[in-house]
């Protein structure tokens, strides 16, 4: 087993709701991520996916639990330590349009990660670096120069994952990054986190409601339910031998093709 990078124990994470009650969208989890894996958590809107997501790179504050890279633990890092720590882990959004300033080139939405934190001293080398980004993920270095508004669903798609790669991080995490694409460029995309995965050494958490689409890149999967993981096995086990009810349910729910029928030899017979 390879050592883990990323460890999360006991995560627990509640809203207020009216008349005093409370919605619980963490409650309890604990997982690992090991060095260069793909992690995939499954589960069906509104189970604490994306909230999950959101409490580990920090913008949500979880109300007990741990979550630590390489051993560090976040809570209690602050300046140059925090911002250290928060370079490891970066997020790939669902929506890459709404994520990106529409006035902004894309040259300059790559380069500002690496302004925050202080990355390439000089701005040619920042705009060097944003062109091997840009090759990183399959676009011209024509593209530094243009606005949001100018490109494609996938291409949008592909900026989102070189603005999250521009910080080098360790960890990359994938909230329905693909969910709002075409199949065909679905496929490209997720054969695109592949290849960055075996190219930079990534690990990778994929969050989608999409079964298939995990099934097709994760070597582990994670199915939530309320809050909770209720299973986590390797990708082949989980999808060839679901032992949990609510996995299975997901599993059936995965569109299959049908076989045609072959027709029938015409009869040969008259009336």
């Amino acid at each position: 087993m390879k050592p883990a990078l990323l460890t999360v124990e006991d995560l627990h994470l509640s809203f207020p709701l009216a008349r005093g009650r409370r919605i619980r969208p963490l409650d309890g989890l604990s997982f690992h991520l090991a060095r260069g894996e793909i992690l995939g958590i499954a589960g069906e809107s509104g189970c604490g996916k994306s909230t999950l997501a959101r409490a580990l790179m920090g913008f949500y504050r979880p109300e007990r639990g741990h979550i630590r890279i390489d051993g560090q633990e976040r809570s209690g890092l602050k300046g140059k330590d925090l911002l250290h720590w928060q370079r490891k882990m970066q997020m790939v959004f669902q929506d890459p349009l709404t994520s990106l300033d529409p006035r902004q080139t894309i040259g300059d939405a790559l380069m500002e990660p690496m302004d925050i934190h202080g990355l390439h001293a000089h701005r040619e080398a920042r705009r060097q670096q944003c062109r091997s980004l840009l090759q990183a993920v399959g676009l011209p270095a024509s593209a530094l120069e243009r606005l949001p508004r100018q490109f494609s669903g996938g291409q949008l798609q592909r900026i989102g994952i070189a603005r999250a790669l521009s910080l080098e991080p360790e960890i990359l995490i994938a909230d329905e990054a693909v969910s709002a694409l075409d199949v065909s460029i679905q496929a490209q995309i997720i054969n695109l986190f592949r290849e960055l995965r075996e190219r930079m050494g990534l690990s990778i958490i994929f969050i989608s409601h999409d079964l298939a689409v995990l099934r097709t890149l994760c070597d582990r999967m994670a199915v939530m339910q309320a809050g909770q993981f209720v299973e986590m096995r390797s990708t082949e086990e989980l999808c060839r031998d679901p032992q949990h009810p609510y996995t299975r349910q997901l599993i059936a729910a995965i569109p299959r093709l049908r076989q045609r029928r072959q027709p029938s030899s015409p009869s040969t017979s008259h009336p």
